[in-house]
């Protein structure tokens, strides 16, 4: 029923690079907070770990790009949103 896995905001607000497929519902964008792959790519996936194994600067990048994206998936921001789609609709 939820249209994304809740653990991949708790990820980034973590401060954690995301490497997930495009099956996960994950909010990001792919190069930048983490890597994206088709589901069921191990061969992707094991690449994008090698990249980010062999390029430490580019892990800290995604993980501070990460913290930050989160912070527009908060459950405060959620209920802003909420309030402003009731306030519109009113």
């Amino acid at each position: 029923e939820d249209g994304s896995a809740l653990v991949t905001y708790e990820a980034q607000a973590s401060g954690c690079a995301l490497l997930v497929s495009d099956a996960s519902g994950a909010r990001l964008t792919d190069g930048v907070e983490g890597f994206l792959h088709h589901a069921g790519d191990i061969e992707t996936l094991a690449r994008q770990m090698r990249q980010l194994a062999d390029d430490p600067a580019l892990l800290v990048r995604m993980q501070r790009a990460a913290a930050v994206n989160a912070q527009q998936y908060t459950w405060e921001r959620a209920t802003e949103s909420l309030i402003e789609a009731y306030e519109a609709a009113l």
